[in-house]
């Protein structure tokens, strides 16, 4: 079943809003074995849409829209689609009862703009909008499935899993889309690549691997491409062991899962405390370790110590270590790690401290050159990186560069 997805709006042509909708829809569809095949981007103009439906339908049989849903005369998805099937723009009764239901509970006043949203092909089913006011709609035309949806990506989450993938999971199928998650760290894509080349030359045609780089991590997606007469994973899951064997020593994670998810994993299983001691990135270490849910099982706490009279006072940095050395050295994040070890009373701790740009460089420690160390009671591992990026760029990859030292380092110690 080939899916496309049509994106509307100005904001997002225009980089005003990213796009956050689509890299969701896909990591739906993809939970069930679904996939967008293609996925094209238009803006707020009748002919605009009208033609990426055109293009679209060509190609797919189910046609996601995203946006244009609103009551504005910006929002023209509806009229779009209706001129697109050729029907007539109808006000729906049931997207009215909704709505007039909708502003009842929330005690605002009904007037013509709102009651716009309530148009809709002829023919076309409601999708309610459980979290606004903008229904979507499920239109069959041509043996295709147009389904539009709300812009907003919290109302767009919620109507596509609770209303539009259990019923494209129920519409009949040709195949099924499998895929296993290997995620690596530590070795270059070029690296994997070698590695693994002999064996990938040999995977069957049903089979892909796909590559898909990020600081300091390479994620690896074996995808099977079965018919509904052959979809058993046992033959997927014999290639991706296979897979697994040759890189072995890079492997962080299995599944689709970020290094953060696996650090909380093998710190809760070993029973581990983890404070961190944060300079240059700002906090933004303490920000992914966090973003897993149930981080406060393992994660002590942490400090950011941008200036140095703070890295002194809360972390007992040596005033004479920082005059001799400087903060962005060796010397001064191993002392970050030791502060907030005892601070903490954490059993492992990481620190950073760099210099993230524009300024602030020198001929010696020019911008770009970030200081990492993570350790424990029984011992200390620091490195330098230069990163070669602007300011936001080099603050990313310390902080992923960091989680990736941890992960070695846990690693080393025996605990994964």
């Amino acid at each position: 079943m080939k899916i496309a997805l049509l994106v509307v709006g100005d904001e997002i042509l225009l980089g005003q809003v990213t796009d956050s909708n689509a890299a969701r829809i896909g990591q739906l569809l993809y939970a069930r074995g679904l996939g967008i095949a293609e996925k094209l981007t238009v803006g707020d103009s009748l002919e605009e849409i009208r033609r990426g439906l055109g293009h679209l339908a060509e190609h797919a049989r189910v046609i996601l829209v995203s946006g244009g849903l609103g009551p504005t005369l910006d929002d023209l998805t509806q009229e779009a689609l209706a001129g697109f099937a050729g029907r007539p723009l109808v006000e729906n009764p049931e997207a009215k009862s909704n709505l007039l239901a909708l502003l009842e509970r929330r005690g605002r006043p009904v007037n013509a703009i709102q009651l716009r949203q309530c148009r809709m092909p002829e023919g076309a089913e409601v999708l309610p909008n459980a979290m606004g006011t903008a229904p979507g709609t499920w239109l069959e035309h041509d043996q295709k499935v147009f389904i539009a949806m709300p812009g907003v990506p919290y109302e767009l989450e919620t109507m596509l899993q609770n209303q539009v993938l259990p019923r494209l999971e129920r519409l009949p199928r040709s195949g099924v889309l499998l895929h296993r998650t290997l995620l690596t760290g530590g070795i270059a894509e070029s690296d994997l690549a070698a590695r693994v080349e002999s064996w990938a030359a040999g995977l069957p045609p049903e089979y892909q691997l796909a590559y898909l780089p990020a600081l300091g991590t390479v994620r690896l997606r074996l995808t099977a491409t079965l018919s509904r007469e052959r979809q058993d994973a046992a033959g997927l899951d014999a290639h991706f062991e296979a897979m697994t064997h040759l890189l072995e020593d890079a492997v962080v994670a299995r599944g689709d899962v970020g290094i953060e998810d696996r650090l909380g994993e093998i710190l809760l299983n070993n029973k581990l405390g983890l404070s961190t001691a944060e300079s240059c990135t700002g906090g933004s270490i303490s920000k992914r370790i966090t973003s897993v849910a149930g981080a406060s099982q393992y994660y002590r706490g942490g400090l950011v110590c941008y200036q140095n009279d703070v890295k002194i006072s809360t972390l007992s940095v040596p005033a004479t270590l920082l005059e001799t050395e400087g903060a962005v050295s060796e010397a001064c994040v191993r002392a970050m790690v030791e502060g907030a070890l005892d601070a903490f009373k954490a059993d492992v701790a990481m620190s950073t401290s760099g210099i993230a740009g524009p300024g602030g460089g020198s001929p010696g420690k020019p911008v770009g050159t970030v200081w990492l160390a993570c350790g424990d009671a029984a011992g200390i591992e620091a490195k330098c990186h230069h990163f070669p990026w602007d300011r936001h760029r080099n603050i990313e990859a310390a902080t992923a560069y960091s989680l990736l030292h941890l992960w070695k380092f846990l690693r080393q110690r025996g605990y994964c």
